[in-house]
């Protein structure tokens, strides 16, 4: 009779064995397919994160004497992964109106302005106003007219405060001057915007500064009225990357670009939601890891023990086909067989119950690693910011579904332990001789 047959015969012979190993190992590979899920399912929402979550950097070029110009903005988009990039420069005029008269600014009851700036205000030259942090952080909205863009020459964007308190309207003119240089540009205004936020103290130290006394004007005029020829020069670059995680490469290859005096500037990393986001998933998946090798050792030890109950029950049958000439070998394989046999079907059905299971456990494993973050973040710096509202939280991309390919890692991970809890088990036994065995029978 084949090894094949007999595991048969006798796994539905002992219904009441079957049943209980199918429900102890129908337990077990749920467990294990539940965390194998979700460390799969956090891995894809890094992949995720990294898509949504924009990455970029910004270069502090002041101390270069001409800034940054256009070459080198040309040289730095050509790296492979910078996508698009925002260029900034700042410095105060007094605001004219095309007759030459001053225009009146915003005065603060608690900070009067000094000699000399009753009539100037805060000017930041923008490649692209959109994509300035006035307006995706500060609050500033755009009410009339539209955003400044890199091919804009002689515009300017005032607030609505501003606007109101001068009678200006778009498409009217005026001047931006400066008196220690003795210049003066005309521009147009384009765009009027509204703050919707209230300025924090922090956010000025002098009158122009007010979010109401702030101008956007081009590039091609700032470069114009500063250094008096057609190059572009840029104070800031804030560039943007496709994937966060290759910031760091990105930064390496800029200051490889030849030309530049780089270590005249400053960089700095802009990728605050993407390292909160990885180390929330980084820190998950270190979890369910430990949970899924705890899960597989502690499952050897209990089958094991199970199993060296049940095979110390059958040395009777091991003398008994040892004695009709069948090797130790082929008993092992029998052994292994039967609890195959059960195993197919329980890992099977598993799928099945893991499935109902895994983004429960997921959202509690999720929100349990989420605490344990916020309370060393309190011990540690003494904040209490909630990670789950902030920008790009994890938890929003994390969808643990129960995959056919985690089913087959649980496959793999299940006959290994099988085979393992096996070898332990029947050790004692398998290695006495016949004659040992059948001393013990008698």
């Amino acid at each position: 009779m084949s090894l094949w047959k007999r595991a048969y015969l006798h796994t539905i012979r002992k219904k009441g064995k079957t049943v209980l190993m199918f429900l102890i190992l129908l337990i077990i590979s749920t467990m294990i397919l539940t965390c194998l899920s979700i460390r799969s399912a956090t891995e894809q929402a890094a992949l995720n994160i990294r898509k949504s979550l924009m990455g970029s950097f910004t270069v502090n070029a002041t101390h270069l004497d001409d800034f940054l110009e256009e070459s080198t903005v040309n040289n730095i988009l050509k790296i492979p992964g910078v996508s698009k990039y925002n260029l900034r420069s700042y410095y105060n005029a007094e605001y004219r109106n095309v007759n030459g008269e001053k225009l009146n600014i915003k005065i603060n009851d608690t900070m009067l302005p000094s000699k000399g700036f009753e009539h100037v205000g805060k000017i930041i030259a923008a490649t692209d106003s959109r994509e300035d942090s006035y307006f995706k952080e500060s609050g500033f909205k755009l009410q009339e007219g539209r955003h400044l863009n890199k091919n804009d020459k002689q515009a300017v964007l005032i607030s609505h405060d501003f606007a109101k308190r001068n009678n200006l309207k778009l498409g009217d003119s005026i001047l931006l001057g400066d008196n220690d240089l003795h210049k003066e540009e005309k521009v147009k205004i384009i765009g009027i915007f509204k703050p919707t936020q209230l300025q924090k103290n922090s956010e000025t130290s002098s009158a122009e500064q007010l979010y109401e006394n702030i101008g956007f004007i081009d590039h091609q005029t700032y470069s114009q009225f500063h250094f008096d020829d057609d190059r572009m020069h840029y104070q800031y670059g804030d560039f943007y990357v496709n994937d966060p995680a290759e910031l760091d490469s990105i930064i390496t290859k800029v200051k490889d670009i030849s030309g530049v005096l780089w270590e005249k500037c400053n960089f700095t990393k802009n990728d605050a939601d993407y390292q909160n986001a990885k180390l929330q998933l980084e820190s998950l998946q270190n979890l369910v890891t430990f949970l899924v090798i705890a899960l597989i050792i502690i499952s050897i030890m209990m089958l094991v023990f199970i199993l060296l109950l049940w095979i110390r029950n059958r040395v009777q049958e091991m003398g008994m086909m040892m004695a009709m000439g069948i090797y130790k070998k082929s008993i092992f394989s029998q052994f292994l067989v039967e609890m195959l046999m059960i195993a197919v079907f329980a890992f099977g059905l598993s799928y099945g119950t893991s499935s109902l299971l895994t983004q429960s456990v997921g959202d509690i494993l999720f929100d349990q690693n989420t605490a344990e973050q916020v309370k060393t973040n309190n011990l540690t710096t003494g904040t209490s910011k909630n990670i789950k509202k902030e920008k790009g939280n994890a938890l929003e991309l994390i969808d643990v579904k129960v995959s056919l390919q985690d089913l087959g890692l649980l496959y793999i991970i299940g006959m290994g332990m099988i085979t393992v809890s096996i070898t332990f088990a029947s050790y004692p036994i398998m290695h006495l001789k016949p004659k040992q065995i059948l001393v013990k029978l008698s």
